[in-house]
């Protein structure tokens, strides 16, 4: 496999024919839209006059890309959804993602996210947390992996709790983190590839004293399937790897095998072939005052060109917003950023795969949470996804005699948590073959679903 040396301007994909609206989610191009770092902050909501109307700015330009070049497929947000870690910030932040994936046309399951350091609750922290930040932080870099382990294997998983609001959230969007740091899912590509989006976590070590090279991740969070010819991996991760401890063990995993990295925190977007993908850096949606002060977010446009041998595409359109509107670069005439990737054969030789298996293969499900395809066979959004969105402005009350009446809740389960137990509601549905039943009391069962 091998990218494009360098990055090519090519003029801009337009949405041209209606016979592309007639295309399944399995034949069409992937179109992300990437923000990063929003900063939804407490005390601002409805008051602060500049990002009100920046919002406002935005989802112009979304409306508008969306009518040059289709709808979105998924909104991918790569950390800092809040400011300081607050439920309420979060209330806020999830109703406008809910706004924004439908002005790009994507259906609501279809937001992604990752925690930021903005994502953590300093106040949180705690003595305990403190220390363990410190230990992760001073240790030998050998001696990560094995200390997040530990941290992670512990029955409180007190390790999370700066992340107790931000899991709320990620919860309705089936991105929440826990004893797996990484989630995974995927979206079909056309001509029969698959993009896998792995969601990575930087954030477990960081506190108020963040600074390069301060963050952790772990080799777990960052095995692939190097076997399987029909994938194409994404990662998102709020922190790119200059600001990892342990940067030096695992970008060589990230080159050999992911297509492209997405990422936030730093607040000026960068798109930069590296090895054998592409590194995109959405810089801020909404950034802090500051001298600096320039918002910014992608779109993203993946395809796959049926060629001998097959290729894929990466597009990436960077939106800044300057003079008063969101425009593209003026040096590239609202061009995009062209990258390019040659796929394996999905039929390949057993010397051929042995040559690319220099290690064995991973079994990702020890690694990685994996969570459903954001799509069913046919199109049709993840039954499992509808649910919790659907489930998301009910009340604790109304949620409790759902689960009660379908036999998925007894008055034992008052001891979690309302996040807790909608999780567990939701495992014991899949187990005893119950989430359709749900689906249908909640009004979301199709022809499609069964």
């Amino acid at each position: 496999m091998g990218l494009s040396a360098g990055i090519g301007q090519v003029r801009p994909r337009e949405k041209t024919t209606s016979s592309e609206d007639n295309l399944t989610s399995t034949e069409k191009p992937v179109l992300l839209v990437h923000l990063s770092d929003i900063h939804f902050k407490t005390g601002e909501f409805g008051e602060e006059e500049r990002n009100t109307y920046l919002r406002g700015e935005l989802e112009r330009d979304l409306a508008a890309m969306r009518d040059r070049l289709g709808p979105a497929t998924a909104v991918v947000v790569t950390g800092d959804v809040a400011f300081a870690g607050k439920p309420d910030e979060y209330t806020v932040a999830r109703d406008w993602l809910n706004a924004v994936s439908e002005i790009v046309g994507a259906a609501p399951t279809s937001v992604l996210s990752v925690p930021g350091n903005h994502d953590v609750d300093w106040a949180r922290i705690g003595v305990a947390g403190s220390a363990l930040r410190e230990k992760l932080r001073s240790c030998m870099t050998h001696e990560i992996d094995g200390l997040l382990d530990a941290c992670l294997a512990e029955m409180d998983l007190s390790v999370m709790t700066p992340l107790a609001a931000y899991n709320d959230f990620a919860t309705f969007c089936d991105c929440r983190i826990g004893q797996r740091l990484s989630w995974q899912t995927e979206l079909p590509l056309p001509h029969g590839y698959r993009l896998v989006v792995r969601g990575v976590t930087t954030v477990v070590g960081s506190d108020r004293n963040d600074d390069a090279g301060s963050l952790v991740v772990g080799r777990n969070q960052l095995q692939f399937d190097i076997r399987d010819p029909s994938i194409v991996y994404a990662v998102l991760a709020h922190h790119d790897s200059y600001f990892w401890r342990d940067h030096q063990r695992l970008e060589e995993l990230l080159s050999r095998r992911v297509a492209l990295q997405m990422y936030g925190h730093t607040h000026a977007p960068r798109v930069q072939v590296i090895d054998d993908g592409v590194v995109v850096t959405a810089g801020a949606t909404q950034p802090e005052e500051g001298a600096d002060w320039c918002p910014t977010y992608n779109w993203i446009v993946l395809d796959v060109q049926p060629a001998h041998p097959p290729t894929l595409t990466i597009d990436i359109w960077t939106r800044r917003y300057r003079s008063g509107e969101f425009t593209g670069d003026s040096h590239r005439d609202e061009q995009s950023d062209r990258c390019t990737r040659t796929l394996p054969a999905l039929v390949r030789t057993t010397a051929e795969i042995e040559e690319e298996s220099v290690e064995e293969s991973v079994d990702e499900a020890r690694a990685v949470s994996q969570r459903p395809p954001l799509f069913q066979s046919g199109g049709q959004p993840d039954l499992s996804r509808r649910v919790l969105y659907a489930l998301q402005p009910m009340g604790i009350g109304d949620r409790y005699q759902l689960f009660a009446a379908l036999g998925l809740a007894s008055p034992e389960d008052m001891t979690y948590s309302p996040t807790e137990l909608l999780i567990e509601v939701m495992a014991r549905a899949r187990e005893a073959g119950k989430l359709e039943a749900l689906a249908n009391r909640l009004g979301l069962v199709s022809p499609d679903d069964r």
